[in-house]
Parts: C-alpha cells; sequence; structure tokens
C-alpha cells in the first residue's frame, strides 16, 4: 500500500503482513505475544529507522518539494 514498506524493514524494525489477511495479522500477534519480553527488535536499529521519519526531517523535504513544484508553475 505504500509507505510502510519504505519504514519498516521486515523482522528487523518490524513486521510486514499482507493488508486485508487477518488471519496472518492474528498469527503474526500471537507470535509476537508469546515472545513479548525477548527483546526481538535492536533498540538503535529501530530507533534510527524512526529518526530517518521524523516529522522534523520529512517536513522540511516535503516542503522543499512543495516550494520547487510551485516554482515550476506557469
Amino acid at each position: 500500500c505504500g509507505g510502510p514498506e519504505d519504514i519498516i524493514e521486515d523482522g528487523r524494525t518490524g513486521y510486514l503482513i499482507d493488508a486485508f489477511d487477518p488471519e496472518q495479522y492474528a498469527a503474526r500477534l500471537i507470535e509476537l505475544l508469546g515472545r513479548r519480553g525477548q527483546g526481538d527488535f535492536d533498540r538503535e536499529t529501530c530507533r534510527s529507522s524512526v529518526q530517518r521519519f521524523s516529522a522534523g526531517r520529512i517536513a522540511p523535504e516535503l516542503a522543499g518539494l512543495y516550494a520547487a513544484a510551485l516554482q515550476s508553475t506557469p
């Protein structure tokens, strides 16, 4: 669906599941609940991923794209 695939590294910073697949979603939740507290994801890897997509970083890039688009309008 776009977006999550760019942000989440499947199995490294989270999990991606097929859209509209409740069985896969339920299976992943059951798996995660069974491993709760085992520290599946490296904190630094997850923190780095979050920082790449923070509002403070994305907003200026998006504003720059909008400004460039407006300048090229006749």
